[in-house]
């Protein structure tokens, strides 16, 4: 298209095309501090007809690790996600590891998901310790004695580029819902 019209559309689109560019940068400049952000880049082509194209790529390494004076912070220091279940019922994935004790004593993260299928803390724990496994040890108050009563799963994709954005919820190329918050 050489026409005058063809132009055009070419400017436009090569325009939005930077814009969401510009945006995936400004977004990872905004949440540079946020907990598992997980930096966005654009890679971008300019295919034979005079286009601009792109593909986004998401990078799931491993950030910055602060210690932190809550006892139920941990951080993933490697690859893997951490399953959580959703109010909905449904699994998804997260990076954060700022968790809390929730309703009825279960571990959920900062936006309201169940850790893992559920992991309780007794009511009667004076102390809780997350090991560098994920396991989580337990001194009751009572008698001063350490249990082991869970562990934090990690979960690992072969393929993290396969996982595509869909609102919060996002789908593998396996077909399943899956979801990386």
């Amino acid at each position: 298209m050489n026409t005058i019209h063809g132009i055009i559309q070419k400017t436009i689109n090569n325009t939005e095309i930077q814009l969401d560019r510009l945006n995936y940068q400004s977004t990872n400049v905004a949440n540079l501090n946020t907990n598992a952000h997980k930096n966005v880049r654009f890679e971008q082509i300019l295919d034979e007809n005079g286009y601009l194209d792109g593909v986004i790529r998401r990078d799931f390494s491993v950030g910055t690790m602060y210690k932190t004076q809550r006892q139920l912070d941990v951080a993933i220091n490697g690859y893997g996600f951490i399953p959580v279940t959703t109010e909905t019922g449904e699994i998804a994935y997260t990076r954060d590891g700022s968790f809390k004790i929730g309703k009825d004593g279960y571990l959920f993260n900062m936006r309201g998901d169940m850790i893992g299928d559920g992991i309780q803390i007794p009511v009667n724990a004076h102390r809780i310790d997350i090991t560098p496994e994920g396991k989580i040890n337990v001194t009751m108050k009572v008698n001063g004695k350490t249990e082991t009563i869970g562990t934090i799963p990690l979960v690992y994709f072969k393929n993290t580029e396969g996982l595509e954005e869909n609102g919060r919820i996002r789908r593998t190329d396996f077909g399943k819902r899956s979801s990386i918050l």
